[in-house]
């Protein structure tokens, strides 16, 4: 791969390739509960189905009910501005959800927890689709799985 030969070359550019992408990953990290927040309030409110928190780069991708062909992808930045929820039109998303209103905010939570626990490799993404109700787990021991959402409730 052009990137690993790259990265490879120069110890300098690797350095800062990888402590620039963890410098941002602080971000998100910094503020988990706020950040969990969002994702109910656009999940319950804001005609969200499928959410994708990426925690390494700090980043939000978002399908919605009224645009469900095209997904955004919003930097911490955004997400964190106060404004950010106005992006979105109001549209509750349990007409077509698979899970529960009242299940949504515990499965966030366990996103969490995995991605604070101090053993065991660091969650570096995760996904909720609550129309089919399957969350994807990307680790950063190269293991990503798709798990059904009553998995993170037990």
């Amino acid at each position: 791969m052009q990137t690993e030969a790259y990265l490879e070359t120069s110890p300098k550019k690797s350095h800062y390739a990888f402590s620039a992408a963890r410098e941002n990953a602080l971000h998100f990290d910094e503020q988990l509960d706020r950040l969990i927040d969002i994702a109910h309030q656009l999940i319950l409110n804001k005609g969200v189905f499928h959410l994708q928190i990426h925690f390494a780069a700090s980043q939000l991708t978002c399908w919605t009910f009224d645009n469900p062909y095209n997904y955004q992808v919003y930097q911490a930045e955004a997400v964190f501005d106060d404004n950010f929820q106005l992006l979105f039109s109001t549209l509750e998303s349990n007409l077509y959800s698979t899970i529960n209103k009242t299940q949504v905010l515990p499965v966030l939570k366990a996103l969490k927890f995995l991605r604070e626990r101090p053993e065991g490799s660091e969650l570096r993404n995760a996904s909720l689709h609550i129309m089919n109700g399957l969350v994807g787990l990307s680790f950063a021991c190269d293991d990503t799985r798709y798990i059904n959402f009553k998995e993170l409730l037990v």
